[in-house]
């Protein structure tokens, strides 16, 4: 049997660890160097003490990754759409796999369409690589489209 204290490391966050997490992610110089990036037009000050309110993932995602996404939506494509819903149940679990055209957005969009549909989003793997530095892995874990860190295959 596997003791959850085996994955530690590659784990997503639970939500009483996330107010921590942010917390310290908040004091990363390389963190709050991205966040004009992440959310241009708005003060890095006004979107730190926004951050320190967020006490669960799905506080995180409702306050910036949807809105994120669907920026990029609505600025980079010609739209996204999602058939099927009918074929699922909102309380089923599933595994969807996809093609790997791109590693994490084709998953982040699914995401999208399934929280504007009523549906719990889906934890994405990915593969540690490309997650370069810790806070990185942090910001990752907290649950940005609850995701986790690598796959054993």
């Amino acid at each position: 049997m596997i003791q959850n204290s085996d994955f530690d490391q590659i784990r997503p966050y639970t939500d009483a660890e996330v107010h921590h997490v942010i917390e310290g992610l908040c004091k990363e110089p390389y963190f709050i160097r991205m966040i004009p990036a992440l959310i241009p037009g708005v003060p890095v000050d006004n979107v730190v003490a926004k951050l320190k309110t967020i006490n669960s993932k799905e506080e995180f995602q409702v306050a910036f990754v949807i809105p994120f996404l669907n920026g990029l939506i609505k600025n980079s494509t010609a739209g996204v759409t999602m058939s099927g819903l009918e074929n699922i149940e909102k309380d089923g679990s599933y595994l969807f796999i996809t093609n790997h055209r791109d590693i994490i957005l084709d998953s982040a969009f699914l995401n999208v369409k399934l929280h504007e549909n009523g549906f719990k989003t889906t934890e994405i793997g990915i593969g540690d690589n490309l997650l370069i530095y810790p806070w990185i892995k942090k910001l990752v874990r907290i649950n940005t489209l609850r995701m986790i860190l690598k796959l054993y295959l």
